[in-house]
């Protein structure tokens, strides 16, 4: 099953444009990073117990999650109307 499913996207993956692969290729980004910035808040949790709260790390971890954020609404309504006519 597994390798059906493998076959089936290495397929796919052949028959893709450009725009498509590179959307895909987004998205890809776009999970790790949320998974990034869901496994950095306990840990900047952990570092604010400690002497000396990190401030530049929640900067930080706001920064990029509102970059985040901002890369769905843009980048998804892009795709949709000019990769996926």
């Amino acid at each position: 099953m597994i390798v059906d499913l493998l076959a089936e996207m290495r397929a796919g993956w052949a028959d893709a444009t450009t725009g498509e692969r590179l959307h895909v290729c987004w998205y890809l980004a776009n999970d790790v990073l949320a998974l990034a910035l869901v496994a950095s808040v306990p840990a900047l949790f952990l570092a604010s117990a400690g002497p000396g709260f990190p401030t530049g790390g929640w900067l930080a971890v706001v920064a990029v999650a509102v970059l985040w954020l901002v890369s769905i609404v843009v980048v998804d309504p892009v795709a949709d109307r000019f990769v996926y006519d």
